[in-house]
């Protein structure tokens, strides 16, 4: 696989694949530490390269596995850019013995934000973390660390000149001691330090990158990404906003820890605005940085638009999930106005259908879908009592491991005729071979499995129904009543 931004070096770590000449991708290897078995089992993998899509838990598995273990190296790396001229100083120390006879020096540079073509994809894609050279030897330098025993320490400079093509403002330098042996399999990497060749603009400096807001009928919820631009470490940050212009009641304070040229994600969910409109506006301002007024005010602003949660008819809401072939890893809650979770599921069976039906008192919810292995893949809908889609993914939506929708359910705006509805009863439940339904008398009836299939319709009720129940199977089923423009459901089992 090469395109315009393929060096030899990248060539001479196919290596790394140990499989003749065969490559493929994705492909991920951790610390190019070889796996003795397969990432599910079975064999090893030719070398230390594997395919992730085969789990992406196990995947997560094997990282978390390998952050656990201790780095028995210190590394320090320095760097100055005098006009495209990179003096590199790395030091280490070994602390505990570590195995390997000849541990190297490595260090490479590489470059984010470049835009160019993706195989299969767009023409304008981003393309992040691409390797640009390496300042080393590419499996790195022999000789700077002499000794593999605790207490042996390590120095090199490089002087290095960037390529005028490439923006150093992009750019990182990853330094990393690592074994060297004949065979490919035996050249784990054993400490890495990262770098960023970025110069800080002024010292209290904030760049708010990306806003995006969720729909909502009465708080709004806020993903808020900014990066430190500035030489200070960001502590505290003031943030005013307005809704469709009416400014906020205070500004919301954050505190936290964000260095130079980091980028963290702020989730602020307790934003209540006065009037909440079909389709809303939200403008954010960052008004001070540690105190003081942002030595850059022209990148502290972010706008951005949500709507008013769509509303169900009455208190049925049909959850619909379909799982792919890892459905141990998904489960999900549905939570109140005030974050309490009021229903929940999973982990699910793999390719299994599963209906839920939760019940609904008057407020506003947030159904919240979560993938464990974070690639998702499952089809998850809300369906209302007029069997409308409120919301609907196919798997796509939640990569990242969660989706996240809101709606809400009021009472108070149905028009329900409150003497025809609330007079009916239904019994006995748990029923037989049949059940009654009283005070009912012109009402459409229709009966539904926990699949959301109808097994049973009666229209035009009587005061009086004796309805039999001998060729419905055991189990729970949903008794819909509507008299064409509102609905209510009762829950009854079906015991024998």
């Amino acid at each position: 696989y090469t395109d315009p931004m393929t060096i030899p070096e990248n060539t001479e770590l196919l290596a790394l694949y140990n499989d003749g000449g065969s490559t493929y991708a994705p492909g991920l290897c951790i610390d190019r530490y070889h796996y003795p078995t397969g990432l599910t089992g079975g064999a090893a993998d030719p070398g230390p390269v594997f395919w992730p899509g085969e789990s992406t838990s196990a995947t997560i598995s094997r990282i978390n596995d390998r952050l656990a273990i201790p780095a028995n190296i210190s590394l320090d790396v320095s760097v100055q850019n005098n006009s495209g001229v990179l003096t590199i100083d790395v030091s280490g120390e070994i602390l505990e013995t570590v195995a390997g006879n000849d541990l190297r020096l490595v260090v490479y540079l590489k470059e984010d934000g470049i835009i160019s073509n993706q195989s299969g994809g767009s023409t304008n894609y981003t393309h992040n973390n691409v390797m640009r050279d390496a300042v080393s030897g590419t499996w790195g330098d022999a000789g700077v660390i002499t000794s593999n025993t605790a207490g042996t320490t390590f120095s090199k400079q490089y002087i290095y000149t960037l390529d005028t093509n490439w923006n150093s403002e992009n750019m990182s330098l990853v330094a990393f001691v690592a074994n060297y042996n004949g065979n490919v399999n035996d050249r784990e990497i054993l400490q890495a330090e990262a770098l960023t060749l970025a110069t800080p603009e002024g010292t209290n400096n904030v760049d708010v990158q990306e806003v995006e807001v969720y729909d909502s009928c009465n708080r709004v919820s806020v993903d808020f990404n900014v990066r430190n631009a500035g030489a200070a470490d960001i502590t505290e940050m003031e943030i005013a906003y307005t809704v469709n212009g009416a400014a906020g009641a205070d500004p919301i304070m954050w505190n936290g820890l964000i260095s130079f040229n980091e980028t963290q994600s702020i989730f602020i969910d307790d934003i209540v605005p006065e009037e909440i409109l079909e389709n809303n506006t939200i403008d954010f301002e960052i008004t001070q940085v540690n105190g003081v007024v942002d030595d850059d005010t022209s990148n502290n602003l972010a706008s951005s638009t949500f709507d008013l949660a769509p509303e169900l008819p009455d208190n049925y809401l049909r959850i619909y999930i379909r799982t792919d072939g890892s459905g141990n890893e998904v489960t999900w809650a549905l939570r109140d106005g005030d974050g309490n979770t009021v229903a929940s599921g999973g982990p699910y069976a793999n390719n299994e259908t599963i209906n839920e039906y939760p019940s609904l008192l008057h407020g506003c919810y947030t159904f919240d879908l979560n993938d464990s292995g974070g690639d998702g893949g499952s089809t998850v809908a809300l369906i209302d009592s007029g069997s409308n889609t409120i919301f609907y993914d196919n798997g796509s939506g939640y990569s990242n491991g969660i989706i996240q929708d809101v709606f809400s359910y009021d009472p108070d705006s149905m028009s329900i005729d409150e003497g025809v509805f609330n007079q009916v009863s239904i019994y006995p439940n748990p029923a037989k071979d049949m059940f009654n339904v009283n005070n009912a008398e012109g009402l459409n009836m229709a009966m539904y499995d926990v699949m959301g299939r109808k097994v049973f319709e009666k229209l035009a009720l009587s005061a009086q129904e004796n309805l039999q129940l001998s060729e419905v199977a055991e189990g729970t089923y949903f008794i819909h009543l509507t008299d064409g423009q509102n609905v209510r459901v009762e829950k009854i089992v079906i015991r024998r």
